[in-house]
């Protein structure tokens, strides 16, 4: 299981660009593409059976990291929603239950070894798209609120941990892919979005952690946000 990380940085990836080199700054990226790399070379010298597939933002049910819960427990509040600076990052997403099916399909063809695949919905979303996706979900609109990013990093925000503005790792430089060839060799027909969201939150409803709340931080920046705006 490589991941979109593997290609470093950039847009519209095809399986064949090339992956991070070894010298990246960042060694999530640079083990997924090592890895990538050591595993495909086994199969050249020995025939090792090696598939990689490269998921980016995975979401679904007993998803461990706060990410589509965050936006939720603030929409079903009508909090407001930060998103930083204009909100335009692009992010691409994976039904965890599709992954799971192209897992299947990559194990029984025999076109899979020594491939990689590509796997995510097929286009792009913005992050302001992204929450608007969340609210519909719950049959609201989202309050958004932009926050130049330069007050969220002077005040410590974090993209990982406590203390977070925008659910855990949803604020990174984009990398996105291109999906075609899991399509069209391992026959995948990807979940629409808005239907993965709907069944995740079913979930979530039922069986998600309470969490204790804090918004003191959030409601720190967009006073500084509209400070700064006059």
């Amino acid at each position: 299981m490589s991941s979109v990380a593997a290609y470093g940085e950039g847009l519209n990836h095809a399986e064949d660009d090339a992956l991070a080199p070894d010298t990246h700054p960042n060694d999530y990226v640079r083990n997924k593409a090592g890895s990538e790399r050591a595993l495909f070379r086994m199969y050249n010298e020995s025939g090792f059976p090696a598939v990689a597939l490269r998921p980016p933002f995975v979401y679904g049910a007993e998803n461990p990291f706060y990410r589509e819960a965050f936006f939720w427990d603030r929409i079903r509040l009508d909090r407001p929603v930060i998103v930083p600076d204009n909100g335009d990052r692009l992010m691409q997403f994976e039904y965890v239950y599709d992954l799971v099916e192209v897992c299947l399909r990559a194990l029984e063809n025999p076109a899979g070894p020594g491939r990689a695949f590509n796997v995510a919905h097929e286009t792009p979303l913005t992050q302001v798209e992204v929450v608007n996706e969340f609210a519909k979900t719950l049959g609201k609109q989202a309050s958004i609120v932009r926050v130049p990013r330069e007050i969220i990093l002077r005040n410590g925000g974090n993209v990982f941990r406590d203390p977070l503005y925008f659910g855990q790792y949803f604020d990174l430089p984009p990398i996105t892919e291109a999906v075609s060839r899991v399509k069209r060799e391992l026959n995948v027909t990807q979940t629409p979005f808005a239907s993965g969201l709907e069944e995740t939150y079913v979930w979530y409803a039922e069986h998600g952690p309470q969490r204790n709340l804090d918004f003191s931080f959030e409601d720190q920046l967009i006073r500084q946000a509209q400070l700064a705006t006059g």
